[in-house]
């Protein structure tokens, strides 16, 4: 029954939709690491050299 439902259909469509999905999604991360700010980036950069968490002041 899966066979004859299969047959029927036009699976070339599914590989389409997941590059549109991948592109969508790659294009979406390389818009927000390029609109950064720089402070933040640095900020994030020197999390790995601090030993002691940062007190955030509110």
């Amino acid at each position: 029954m899966i066979k004859k439902i299969l047959s029927g259909t036009d699976l070339t469509v599914f590989p389409e939709i997941g590059l549109v999905i991948f592109l969508a999604v790659f294009v979406a991360v390389c818009y927000r690491v390029l609109r950064m700010r720089r402070e933040d980036v640095s900020q994030d950069a020197a999390i790995v050299l601090h030993d002691q968490p940062q007190q955030e002041e509110i």
